[in-house]
């Protein structure tokens, strides 16, 4: 096959680029997100396999999202992109507890993260009929407004399950700029 030389530096250009994995063509310098959470949190055990790599905080940047373990906790850690020793970063803390709607079920070794489509719950707060409710309600409005913009754009929420019980959905809350989650 011929190419022009103009198309044949395109395609050279988009090969290297493809080849690359997300973190490697994050700057050669910049610290790798695992390195990141275990600086945070160095009593927490960060599982490199659990690393994924999406935009979750609705910025248009590729964040890190990872799984911690300690004690009978799970923990899930968000690094904002692009990666540097300053990158905001939040990390959740869940205990492993059936009696409790803000746990898993199961054993924390049985805990995955995958991604998914962002959403929010889709019932707005109690009461939103109710003058003293509105700020709650407007603010719940604008968050829905933006998630939904944000999924448009490829925006992805984070799935923490374990197969015993219903997984925690999260998301990032655009408005109070930290992430929360829901279960079903």
């Amino acid at each position: 096959m011929h190419f022009s030389r103009a198309l044949h530096t395109c395609l050279l250009l988009l090969g290297a680029a493809a080849s690359q994995s997300p973190a490697q063509s994050a700057d050669a310098g910049a610290p790798d997100p695992i390195e990141l959470l275990s600086r945070l949190r160095a009593d927490v055990q960060w599982e490199r396999e659990s690393l994924l790599l999406a935009e979750v905080t609705l910025d248009r940047e590729i964040d890190a999202v990872a799984l911690g373990l300690k004690g009978s906790s799970v923990f899930v850690g968000i690094v904002a992109g692009p990666f540097t020793g300053a990158s905001k970063h939040w990390i959740l803390e869940l205990a492993t507890n059936s009696q409790s709607q803000d746990g898993l079920c199961g054993s924390q070794k049985g805990a995955r993260l995958q991604l998914e489509k962002l959403s929010i719950p889709e019932d707005a707060p109690k009461g939103c009929d109710q003058a003293e409710v509105a700020r709650e309600c407007r603010r719940w409005r604008q968050t829905a407004q933006l998630v939904y913009l944000a999924a448009a754009r490829g925006s992805k929420g984070i799935n923490l399950g374990d197969g015993k019980c219903d997984s925690f959905h999260i998301y990032f809350d655009p408005v109070r700029q930290e992430p929360t989650w829901s279960r079903l």
